[in-house]
């Protein structure tokens, strides 16, 4: 039900936005006003509201396709944040690319996000 009332609040605010459109894609759109927009909008409501109770399947498949969402989302963000949290005074300053001999240039390090999600996952 949260993507549905994100949904909502951001076709809401694209609607009171002042933004002007194209004159070309203007002249083809038909004029709606507020009272027929809200009432739509109820009728959507009143519709979305007993979507569930229809198709009990569809909305468990959609709550754990959004639970999974979150939890990925949740764990990437806290993967990038314990990466960029990381103390600098332990770490040493790279030479620069031309002081390299070819040896060090082969050295085929990990990098630091595909390590952090090793350690996490073990």
């Amino acid at each position: 039900m949260s993507l549905m009332r994100t949904a909502f609040w951001l076709g809401l605010l694209i609607m009171v936005l002042p933004i002007d459109q194209d004159p070309a894609d203007k002249a083809n759109t038909p004029e709606v006003s507020a009272w027929q927009a809200i009432g739509a909008a109820q009728t959507v409501y009143s519709d979305i509201s007993g979507f569930c109770s229809r198709n009990p399947s569809a909305c468990e498949t959609g709550e754990a396709m959004a639970k999974t969402f979150t939890n990925k989302t949740k764990a990437s963000v806290k993967v990038i944040y314990d990466y960029l949290s990381e103390p600098e005074a332990g770490k040493e300053q790279a030479p620069a690319a031309d002081t390299l001999t070819p040896e060090d240039r082969a050295i085929d390090a990990p990098d630091p996000i595909s390590k952090l999600i090793q350690e996490k996952s073990a």
